[in-house]
């Protein structure tokens, strides 16, 4: 992870990142709202995890991005250890999460400011929600009732 978090501290230089993961929401951010733009298309698209990234922008800059998705892999890996420890066995519970973090591919893209952790980590946590909802005990859910 303090590998993850050193690449993340450097400037970003991917291309989907500086074109559109960021470039769309800086464009809202240099506007005062969100508007059409005719000129380019990739900002027609629905973008989630894009307007996460406008408050890092506003805050900080493509850096604060980069280190809130490498946080973002941190509550993904959080999510994974509770959702094994519940459903699977204990000791299975730290391996999934290093599985995880052990990939390649999963080192590379936490460290840019793209959007595959973060949209992993809010689809990882829906199922985890419905997997609760339709798994558990309907009494134990009556208990625990917090959202209405």
């Amino acid at each position: 992870m303090f590998a993850c978090f050193l690449g993340a501290s450097q400037p970003e230089i991917f291309y989907d990142s500086l074109h559109y993961h960021l470039a769309v929401p800086n464009l809202y951010l240099l506007n005062h709202g969100i508007y059409k733009e005719p000129n380019f298309a990739l900002a027609g698209f629905v973008m989630a995890i894009q307007m996460f990234w406008a408050l890092p922008l506003v805050l900080g800059s493509t850096i604060t991005v980069k280190i809130l998705h490498v946080a973002m892999s941190v509550l993904l890996c959080f999510a994974f250890v509770a959702f094994e420890r519940r459903y699977l066995s204990r000791g299975a519970a730290l391996l999934g999460a290093l599985i995880f973090l052990c990939m390649p591919l999963v080192g590379f893209t936490v460290i840019k400011a793209g959007i595959d952790v973060a949209w992993t980590t809010l689809q990882f946590l829906a199922v985890y929600a419905l997997t609760r909802a339709l798994v558990d005990e309907h009494a134990q859910i009556e208990r625990h009732r917090w959202i209405r």
